[in-house]
């Protein structure tokens, strides 16, 4: 009995342990053989196509032949800049009518979603929720000085200055709602919540002290240890702060 090898179609004996082409004739270089024929031809037959273009580009390559990147980051941007820029030119461009459509559903959405979390909040906690209250109203200001924090100041101002009254409204119940979710996160986690407040507490403590006490201690022993700082003899040469050019 005899079998063609995978590589030249030669016969072959099944005595034999390699071929005159000089393929071995075993169970894991055939198979080897085949795994690689196939993945191979798959290879070199698919095909995935540009995000910016549209252009059929075999798999591996960096460029497509129109020189465009073939990233996740150009993936990614071909499907979100395209409904990203309709919604910008809605908004950008909606007439009054529109514009002021959105609004009220937004301050609809706003109010329903509030009434729906207070409804939530009642029915969570019959009882002493007075701990849970004072946790939250912590988390709350921290909240704040981290948006005053991280949030440019001329975003409040724009919105101060040029949001209608609708928008006005529906943030403040935007505002009311994701404290009553607060409220919520804290009763359901009620002991991880204290855990975090006792965290930052301790850590706001701990920079107030050392701004108020800390460093004037750290001079003060620095300069029992090292001495008065040396006064540098005056020289003449040495620039002085002021600059002839300009002065």
């Amino acid at each position: 009995m005899k079998f063609t090898c995978p590589r030249c179609g030669k016969l072959c004996g099944l005595r034999q342990t390699a071929c005159p082409c000089g393929f071995p004739l075993t169970l894991g270089s055939v198979v080897s053989f085949y795994w690689s024929s196939l993945f191979g031809s798959l290879r070199s037959n698919a095909a995935i196509r540009c995000p910016t273009c549209n252009v059929p580009v075999p798999p591996g390559t960096n460029l497509c032949p129109n020189n465009h990147p073939l990233t996740v980051e150009a993936a990614v941007g071909a499907v979100v800049n395209k409904p990203r820029n309709k919604f910008l030119n809605l908004c950008l461009h909606a007439s009054p009518g529109a514009r002021r459509f959105l609004q009220w559903a937004q301050l609809i959405f706003s109010a329903v979603l509030l009434w729906w979390l207070a409804n939530l909040v009642e029915q969570r906690n019959r009882g002493g929720w007075v701990l849970e209250a004072l946790l939250s109203s912590f988390y709350v200001t921290i909240l704040l000085v981290l948006l005053r924090w991280l949030v440019p100041q001329s975003i409040f101002r724009a919105i101060a200055a040029y949001a209608t009254w609708r928008v006005k409204l529906a943030l403040v119940f935007h505002a009311f709602s994701a404290m009553l979710l607060l409220h919520l996160l804290v009763t359901g986690w009620w002991m991880r919540a204290a855990l975090f407040a006792i965290m930052i507490g301790l850590s706001v403590l701990s920079l107030f002290l050392f701004s108020r006490f800390g460093v004037r201690i750290v001079s003060e022993l620095a300069q029992a240890l090292l001495g008065p700082p040396k006064s540098q003899p005056y020289d003449p040469r040495s620039p002085q702060g002021r600059n002839v050019r300009v002065e």
